[in-house]
């Protein structure tokens, strides 16, 4: 019972840090979109986008109406989210649209540190199952979210963390019940898989691992083959109902939304895929290692684990998990290598790896016996500062202020290798500069509530776009793509226009935390009292604390934190 307590413990503390550590409100207009789907499918049973502030691949479907050319997995989170905020919500607050509106945003933010949470919960099952002590488990998990980017995408709104927590939480389903209960462990790890297909279809190649798990080269018949059939299964289930989804919004003779993009946006896809390799490898903007340090100590521990099947919990088939898991990781780095857009932009660091370093970090204990104690302290501490500095600013100030567009990669995708475009390289200025505003009078952000996606109101979109020599959209949907998406020649040629905007907006001069970033804002203006809402979480999270701590003291030594040989089989 107590580990339960205490997995219940970790997902508190893990939820309510990420939570803190949040903006507070729909960080990006993708996030905006789906909560729009998800307000339509809680209040009229379908999932037309009536909002039009939400823009961002938005397009004309079935009968007419405006869907969005998102999966459905976030907006499904987001309804109980939103219940929650009405539920919870003073009549006050309930009576007046726009600070119900601001309560159910900050309420839909929230969904990615849940995700976070249920990361961790799976991080610390995984590494029991692996043959560490309890509380070990526990420091793994924690350390698994704060020196990873999931710390990060556990605060966006972006939906890389549900995809993330779906397959990590598939391997470790495989893992622990391949012996303990085969069928109920595939039934989870087909779900989960499916879940992760319809936030990322290419999320899908990550069944490779998941059939290695429960492969049993020892068995025959029905008990090798019924495993394998289930997960396989669900995930074809799974992806059935995208299609049929995507089927449904844009049926044959409406809007082609991947036309459409290219239109707005520019080509989808490139034939050339060495820009993204060595931008992903060793560019400042978006290389694995400067934004991930702890990979470095996944590789030694994947390798590790190849070697010896000591580390791992599957004795007869760990080779074979490792070689898969590997494989599924370099094919699905690799599809993202043939995007115009691989990095993810406007994101910290190279947005679409975080599954990659998610799954990577259940192989770090296995490398404390192959590094030395100060390399490793080193890595992991590393891991922690530039996360957060992930944390501090909004990474779309940095476009505003350069200045140059989200997609320059359309132009040059070698800019990547521009030390000015790299958020890392610049996070510190960045933050110095954001400390040095003293200006309180600043609108908070060019969105209608502080608490919805930065965007541009429709007469400033009208005017920046005679400036560039564009024509508004008749439906009015694309406000903030006339200033993000020109040639970068032409921005950088209005380099004075640009940084009015960094200048003009509270949310790109302070620091990102939504407890530090929303002070100045008026009580009425404010999603949450901001008192409670600091108590509530930092509670949540020493109850977590002390949860955890209902297990006994134990040494705290690297050998202590390594795998136990052999692994034990849990509590």
């Amino acid at each position: 019972m107590r580990w339960y307590l205490a997995l219940c413990g970790l997902f508190m503390l893990v939820f309510s840090l990420c939570a803190l550590a949040g903006p507070g409100r729909i960080d990006i207009a993708d996030g905006q979109t789906r909560y729009a789907v998800a307000c339509s499918l809680l209040e009229h049973g379908d999932s037309i986008v009536r909002d039009n502030s939400a823009w961002m691949d938005v397009f004309i479907g079935r009968n007419g109406e405006h869907y969005a050319w998102y999966r459905l997995p976030q907006s499904l989170l987001g309804i109980p989210a939103i219940l929650a905020a009405d539920a919870t919500a003073a009549p006050e607050v309930r009576s007046t649209p726009d600070r119900r509106e601001m309560r159910r945003q900050f309420f839909f933010s929230l969904t990615s540190p849940f995700c976070g949470a249920v990361l961790a919960v799976c991080y610390a099952v995984w590494f029991r199952q692996l043959g560490c002590p309890v509380r070990a488990s526990m420091l793994w998990a924690f350390a698994g979210i704060v020196c990873t980017p999931s710390w990060y995408y556990s605060t966006s709104s972006f939906d890389d963390i549900l995809g993330t927590a779906g397959v990590v939480l598939a391997v470790t389903a495989a893992c622990l019940g391949r012996d303990r209960a085969p069928l109920a462990g595939a039934a989870v790890a087909g779900l989960a898989l499916a879940w992760s297909f319809n936030c990322k279809e290419p999320l899908g190649i990550f069944v490779l691992p998941v059939l290695a798990a429960f492969y049993r080269p020892n068995s025959c018949g029905i008990r090798r083959s019924a495993p394998l059939a289930i997960v396989i299964l669900l995930l074809a289930g799974g992806c059935a109902a995208h299609f049929a989804y995507e089927w449904y919004k844009f049926p044959p003779g409406t809007t082609n939304p991947s036309e459409q993009f290219t239109r707005l946006y520019g080509p989808i896809w490139t034939a050339n895929p060495l820009p993204a390799l060595a931008g992903l490898t060793v560019s400042a903007s978006a290389g694995v290692f400067f934004y991930c340090p702890t990979m470095y100590l996944a590789i030694r521990g994947w390798w590790a684990c190849m070697r010896s099947s000591e580390w791992m919990p599957l004795k007869d088939s760990a080779p074979l998990f490792c070689k898969l898991l590997a494989l599924a990781c370099g094919v699905f780095t690799l599809f993202f290598c043939f995007l115009t857009f691989f990095k993810g932009d406007p994101a910290w660091g190279p947005r679409y790896l975080t599954p990659v370093f998610a799954v990577g970090w259940l192989f770090v204990p296995a490398a404390v016996s192959r590094v030395r104690d100060f390399v490793f302290r080193a890595v992991l501490s590393l891991g922690v500062i530039v996360q957060l500095l992930g944390l501090s600013v909004d990474p779309i100030r940095l476009f505003f202020s350069t200045p140059i567009h989200f997609g320059y990669y359309h132009e040059n995708p070698w800019l990547g290798f521009n030390p000015q475009l790299s958020h890392l390289m610049q996070r510190p200025r960045e933050i110095t500069e954001c400390l040095q505003m003293r200006d309180s009078q600043l609108e908070f952000s060019p969105a209608p509530l502080p608490t919805a996606a930065d965007n541009l109101n429709f007469s400033q979109a009208i005017f920046f776009a005679q400036i560039i020599g564009y024509s508004m959209d008749p439906a009015g949907r694309e406000p903030l793509h006339l200033l993000t998406h020109n040639q970068a020649s032409v921005q950088l040629s209005m380099p004075e226009t640009y940084k009015l905007i960094a200048r003009n907006y509270r949310v790109f001069n302070s620091l990102r935390p939504w407890w530090i970033s929303q002070r100045t804002l008026p009580a009425q203006r404010r999603p949450v009292n901001h008192t409670a809402a600091l108590c509530f979480f930092i509670g949540l999270g020493l109850v977590g604390v002390l949860m955890i701590r209902l297990y006994r003291k134990e040494p705290a030594s690297f050998a202590y934190l390594a795998p136990a040989t052999p692994p034990g089989s849990g509590p």
